[in-house]
């Protein structure tokens, strides 16, 4: 079988695929005796890969196509002799006020990927360019520049980069909007994981234009999970119209390392959260004490270490690129996929304090308990900081009777205090959670 997947090729591998601007079956892109586009209507592949009408499983399909192009017919009238399949393509007629578009169809059989270069309309092909574009998901908001040189596309188009127009090109009808969705005076597009113009909300990544840094960047959204692909279409225009187009197909990947520095030192921290409440910010954040931590690791201030989430089922440090989010079990995670879980952001270990505490859903109940887990690491050697929240009735209120009360003073977790307890459960004695088994 692999012998006859490999057999699968264009046989004219530098023909460019043309769609007539009224729409309909593509044609080479080759020239009559009298230097007219030859109107052959077939694009033809060796290959070995027979197909069987009779058989369900047709093995040629259409992996991958602009939104324009509609569909293909398959002949293999003379394969038996020529081992030569012929392709006819079919595309839309071209948008009223487009001049011309571009893209590649990729088609296959068992697997095996084949792409072909199409175009209808007026299109120059040295100002076409496709991008595969991979970067690390991330949660903070930063843009990575793609490899693409700017000044040489404003070269092409006549123009300076400060006065180039930058627009998305919506994949349903080819035609170019500027309707930026990012803050005022950014060039910017939220779009999903098909190039649609989105917005923020559940968006896969945001494509923007720098022209004073020269450059095009891309910034998947804090919510893209790893290993996700999508794809933008762009172009940067000059006065006139003219423009360079751009696709960029956009893979955010990062590798699942496993660092476990071994860890000389664990911290517990108590925390008292307000149980049935989502998103809450009226609790104090948790502290801890820096000074501990920088003679633990034997460094002379935080500058010297690094703050990385600590997944609770496997111990494994990650970096923090879900802005302290984690899963039910306390494990790093995007927001969207947080459910019932909970957040312990810590942005500056310097502070000794962290930043916020939050459940994701109002489900945690009175009693309830999670886990949530930072390693400070330097000289490859770490401090565990290991945070176990509470969720109870009151806890601003448990707070201000601790301040008060004299050592020893015991409460339940609704804030009552009481002299010994009677029962099991989790009670608060100094501040501190104290489980009676």
């Amino acid at each position: 079988l692999n012998g006859v997947v490999a057999a699968a090729q264009l046989r004219y591998p530098d023909q460019k695929i043309m769609f007539p601007v009224e729409g309909g079956y593509a044609y080479y892109d080759s020239e009559d005796s009298e230097g007219n586009p030859a109107q052959y209507n077939d694009i033809l592949i060796d290959s070995n890969v027979k197909s069987n009408e009779k058989d369900e499983n047709e093995p040629w399909q259409i992996e991958e196509a602009p939104e324009w192009v509609t569909g293909f017919a398959l002949d293999d009238e003379y394969q038996e002799d020529y081992w030569v399949l012929q392709f006819y393509m079919e595309a839309e007629a071209l948008p009223e006020g487009v001049e011309g578009r571009a893209g590649d169809v990729v088609i296959s059989a068992y697997g095996r990927p084949l792409t072909i270069h199409v175009t209808q309309g007026k299109v120059e092909e040295d100002l076409v360019y496709t991008l595969d574009v991979v970067q690390e998901p991330r949660s903070n908001y930063a843009a990575e520049a793609v490899d693409l040189n700017i000044d040489e596309i404003a070269e092409k188009l006549g123009a300076e980069p400060a006065d180039l127009v930058f627009s998305l090109v919506e994949p349903n009808t080819g035609e170019a909007t500027t309707e930026y969705s990012g803050n005022p005076g950014e060039l910017l597009f939220w779009c999903d994981a098909e190039g649609n113009n989105h917005g923020w909300g559940g968006a896969f990544a945001y494509v923007a234009y720098q022209p004073e840094n020269k450059a095009l960047v891309v910034c998947p959204h804090p919510d893209t999970a790893n290993d996700t692909k999508g794809k933008a279409v762009v172009r940067l225009s000059n006065a006139e119209g003219k423009y360079a187009e751009i696709t960029l197909n956009i893979h955010f990947f990062k590798e699942n390392v496993i660092y476990k520095p071994e860890i000389i030192k664990t911290i517990e921290i108590s925390h008292l959260e307000k149980a049935a409440t989502a998103y809450c910010e009226e609790e104090p954040a948790p502290t801890f004490d820096v000074t501990e931590v920088c003679t633990a690791l034997g460094i002379a201030d935080m500058s010297e270490a690094k703050a990385y989430i600590v997944n609770l089922s496997d111990g494994n440090f990650v970096e923090n690129t879900t802005d302290g989010w984690r899963d039910a079990n306390g494990d790093a995670i995007p927001w969207s996929q947080a459910t019932n879980g909970f957040c312990l952001k810590l942005n500056n270990p310097a502070s000794g304090e962290f930043d916020y505490t939050g459940a994701h859903d109002a489900n945690f109940q009175v009693g309830d308990t999670y886990v949530a887990q930072w390693g400070i690491v330097a000289n490859e050697k770490a401090v565990l900081l290991k945070v176990t929240i509470t969720f109870v009735d009151d806890p601003a209120g448990i707070n201000e009777l601790n301040a008060d009360d004299k050592a020893g003073t015991i409460f339940n977790i609704n804030g009552v205090q009481i002299v010994k307890p009677q029962q099991k459960g989790i009670y608060i004695q100094n501040g501190k959670k104290v489980v009676i088994k």
